[in-house]
């Protein structure tokens, strides 16, 4: 089903932003396609903590050497992986995996944050992924919004 791999990208945007205890939303970046976050620098740990429970691995430019195929295609999509940044992965189906990117700001001060899927063998989502983010990323900005 379409929809489970998205329902958990949903779990995972929502728990950054508790994780990080803050009232940011995430915003839309079109390339990559997925959600968008900038955070202080203060927030990396607490997000690198949440992250350690939801995805299976956690690259950084040294260990991507001995990541797979479908994790390299991740890393040429976003143009590369350098010194501090950081790639999670978590394989959702046979040819979707989600992906949260930690690019830390050269003033060290901030990083951006990008959480989204990927459909490995493709340049981009097909259309109904596409639309299934969007809705992932809209209802856990709502949910953060919204008492518990």
């Amino acid at each position: 089903m379409l929809e489970e791999p998205f329902d958990r990208l949903e779990e995972i945007l929502w728990g950054t932003l508790n994780a990080i205890g803050e009232s940011n939303l995430w915003g839309w970046n079109a390339r990559p396609n997925g959600s968008f976050l900038v955070i202080d620098s203060q927030d990396s740990d607490p997000t690198f903590a949440y992250f350690d429970t939801c995805f299976d691995d956690k690259w950084d430019h040294i260990t991507i050497e001995n990541a797979s195929d479908d994790v390299k295609e991740i890393v040429g999509y976003l143009k590369g992986l350098r010194e501090r940044q950081l790639l999670y992965t978590l394989a959702c189906s046979n040819d979707l995996i989600c992906y949260a990117a930690y690019w830390p700001w050269t003033n060290g001060n901030r990083a951006s944050i990008r959480v989204s899927m990927f459909h490995t063998g493709l340049e981009t989502l097909t259309s109904s992924e596409t639309a299934l983010l969007i809705q992932a990323v809209m209802n856990a900005n709502n949910r953060s919004q919204s008492p518990e």
